[in-house]
């Protein structure tokens, strides 16, 4: 595994870079192994081209994509009824057939495989951020190519 850096639009946070671990495929391909935060456009197990700028990996483009969608919810922590209220997101999140990486104990990247029903998700997202419990924002939704 090596980690490649994506570049970040002006303004968002991580000093204007993300690192992103992938795992090579072949000359300058390679498989996207984790879900981004803050990248907007890529999601897990996209081929991505990179190349070595110094002594970094740096994100050139996609080759290919696999379906997987990217959502990232951020919690209020002040409107929960309790810190269980999280784990009970992330069962929820699990029964929809998704996985996650956490950050800071209130930042969640959601990782949405192809076949998962996107829509329903998206409304239990939506019916969270009406109820003042998280915000959340869509980082790709994914297609085949």
């Amino acid at each position: 595994m090596k980690l490649m850096i994506v570049e970040l639009a002006e303004g968002a946070p991580q000093l204007g870079r993300e690192g992103l671990w992938v795992r090579h495929l072949v000359d300058n391909v390679y498989v996207l192994d984790n879900i981004p935060f803050y990248a907007y456009g890529i999601a897990c197990n996209d081929e991505v081209y990179a190349e070595p700028v110094g002594s970094d990996l740096v994100f050139k483009g996609i080759r290919g994509r696999k379906g997987h969608s990217v959502y990232r919810v951020a919690f209020d922590m002040e409107n929960l009824d309790s810190p269980n209220d999280i784990n009970e997101f992330l069962e929820n999140i699990k029964n929809f057939g998704c996985s996650f990486e956490g950050c800071d104990g209130r930042l969640f990247a959601i990782d949405v495989p192809l076949g998962v029903d996107v829509h329903s998700l998206y409304k239990y997202f939506q019916n969270g951020e009406d109820k003042g419990l998280w915000e959340f924002e869509e980082g790709h939704y994914g297609t085949r190519s």
